[in-house]
């Protein structure tokens, strides 16, 4: 088999041919964005370090009192807390890991009141992260049109896996004129909320012709009934916040109470929901068929086990395909002080070196996302490349 890459843009086509015929292969690309995306193009987005400060930070009524008890509890059980107060990461294990045992740690610290806790500190991530991105920063009227114009050169073929819960890249989706967002999953019903705060349930409609966009650690946006087994969604409102404000918004077919689809920063992470689920299932095949794989602000950290372990599935899967073709190209869009010249000649960054260890050769770009937005969707060595 012959085969020849025309272009490198998000619009690549490769010419091959077999058996004397010639026919044009479409190169489908995956691109998988972490928290320096959102980042990139909402400099008022948080990054994961700055969550649980923040969180404890919140005063409105409705949650102040909640995240005093979240306070409360990190002062009793960790001892080194003052200005340095542990890793969400830390906080949220240590309550995981007891609900997974149905296991207290003290007589005021019951089960109950772990669960509790631990339903507040997510309320609080999602409220700062809500409030955060409900505020502009003067540089993202500048690249958030490039961002637009990105996703509107996506075809079906390709995919976008988020793995954030914010709804930067669902807006700029309703913005171009793509709704319904394709979330790759069953979605019964459409919600909005009028000026009036009441709440009207439409079925969700059918997705037509456009690339998914995943979210395998759930969205903002998501609203999930456990009786019902089934998810629903408001386009372009992040209604987590009403779920435990809003004693009106409660499942339309049953009457229960929704809960978030959110997977939370935990080393015990769990996908058994249903949805959660099938998202994982569809991501995998699109990495197994895919001609390139792009990461953008993610910086594969050891602790996203399953993440790591779906990627290598994948990606071996997809070397071992029955039709002879090349591996697929992966792609890292990070970000480093340095100069790209000054930084391909000095050492790697940590996620550089991770990105290496994980995959072996990678095409990493220490200039970020926005970067990459204002090149055409080029990494800087493909920009080079095209240059010479």
């Amino acid at each position: 088999m012959y085969l020849k890459i025309v272009s490198s843009s998000p619009s690549d086509v490769a010419c091959v041919s077999f058996g004397g015929v010639s026919f044009d292969l479409i190169m489908a690309t995956v691109y998988i964005l972490g928290a320096g995306a959102t980042k990139a193009v909402a400099r008022n987005a948080p990054l994961n370090d700055d969550l649980l400060r923040e969180a404890l930070d919140l005063g409105r009524p409705g949650i102040a009192d909640r995240m005093s008890e979240v306070r409360k509890f990190i002062l009793d059980f960790y001892p080194a807390t003052g200005n340095n107060i542990p890793a969400l990461e830390d906080v949220l294990s240590q309550l995981d890991l007891a609900l997974n045992e149905g296991r207290p740690l003290s007589s005021t610290y019951t089960v109950d009141k772990i669960r509790e806790l631990r339903d507040g500190l997510v309320y609080g991530i999602a409220e700062v992260l809500r409030t955060s991105l409900e505020r502009d920063h003067p540089s993202d009227h500048e690249v958030w049109p490039r961002l637009k114009e990105f996703l509107s050169h996506l075809r079906p073929e390709d995919t976008i896996v988020s793995l954030n819960y914010d709804i930067v890249v669902d807006n700029a989706l309703l913005g171009l004129g793509r709704a319904p967002v394709n979330y790759g999953v069953s979605i019964r019903s459409g919600i909005e909320r009028d000026g009036g705060g009441q709440w009207r349930w439409e079925p969700y409609p059918l997705y037509g012709e456009s690339f998914p966009l995943y979210k395998p650690h759930g969205s903002l946006n998501w609203l999930y009934c456990r009786a019902c087994q089934k998810l629903d969604v408001t386009a372009g409102l992040k209604s987590t916040h009403y779920i435990f404000s809003d004693p009106a918004l409660i499942c339309a077919a049953c009457n229960s109470r929704y809960e978030a689809l959110i997977v939370a920063p935990t080393m015990f992470k769990s996908y058994s929901n249903l949805v959660l689920a099938e998202i994982w299932r569809a991501v995998e095949d699109r990495l197994a068929s895919a001609a390139e794989v792009v990461f953008i602000g993610y910086s594969l950290p050891d602790a996203d086990v399953h993440l790591r372990c779906i990627l290598m599935r994948a990606l071996f899967r997809n070397r071992n395909r029955a039709s002879s073709h090349d591996a697929p190209v992966v792609r890292v869009l990070g970000y480093d002080d340095r100069p790209p010249q000054q930084y391909y000649s000095g050492p790697q960054n940590p996620t550089h070196a991770r990105y290496q260890r994980l995959f072996g050769k990678v095409d990493f770009d220490p200039t970020g996302f926005a970067a990459y937005l204002q090149r055409d969707y080029m990494t800087f060595s493909q920009h080079v490349q095209r240059q010479s």
